[in-house]
């Protein structure tokens, strides 16, 4: 996947045109708040959380909207990024746990007429793709046409200096785009 074209609006969102980067999706814009892509680089590029460790995949649910546009695909926004404790984490591996789903029902409780767009999580230092383990994440979890998952690299980000992203949604066959 190329390198994400992030613009700001005058909505304090970034506008992701995702149908420049997947030739098949059901998503054809992504509107993240900028308040997200401020706590990503707060957290995984300033790395100025002396709580986590860099070293293992971190995970979150995503909250927002979606609508349908006039050519059958999905906007959706992104206004909540609700970061969770998992189960098990390692290198190359999260899980959600019983917590975490609890942490994700408060959060809809707490926010009422937000709906589950997505889920987040890290991948530290093996680039940006979903592995099979994340697929079927997706495909169990998050298997709305309108839900993505948005992946980080935190220690090409961190190297980097600035956020080093991917956005993975559902092509019409059902499949995920991947790679």
């Amino acid at each position: 996947m190329k390198k994400l074209n992030i613009c700001n609006d005058q909505f304090n969102y970034h506008k992701i045109q995702l149908s420049e980067y997947w030739r098949d999706t059901l998503i054809e814009v992504v509107y993240v708040s900028t308040k997200i892509f401020d706590l990503l680089n707060e957290y995984y590029v300033n790395d100025s959380h002396a709580t986590h460790d860099p070293h293992i995949e971190h995970g979150a649910f995503l909250l927002g909207d979606y609508s349908r546009t006039e050519s059958g695909q999905y906007d959706i926004t992104i206004d909540h990024l609700i970061l969770v404790e998992a189960e098990e984490q390692s290198i190359t591996n999260i899980q959600f746990g019983s917590a975490a789903w609890l942490k994700l029902d408060n959060a809809l409780e707490d926010n009422p007429g937000s709906k589950i767009v997505g889920w987040f999580h890290t991948h530290p230092g093996h680039g940006i793709f979903l592995s099979r383990d994340d697929l079927n994440v997706s495909y169990t979890y998050f298997n709305k046409p309108y839900q993505i998952a948005l992946l980080l690299d935190n220690q090409i980000s961190l190297k980097n200096n600035q956020l080093e992203l991917g956005i993975f949604s559902f092509k019409e066959n059902g499949e995920i785009n991947n790679y």
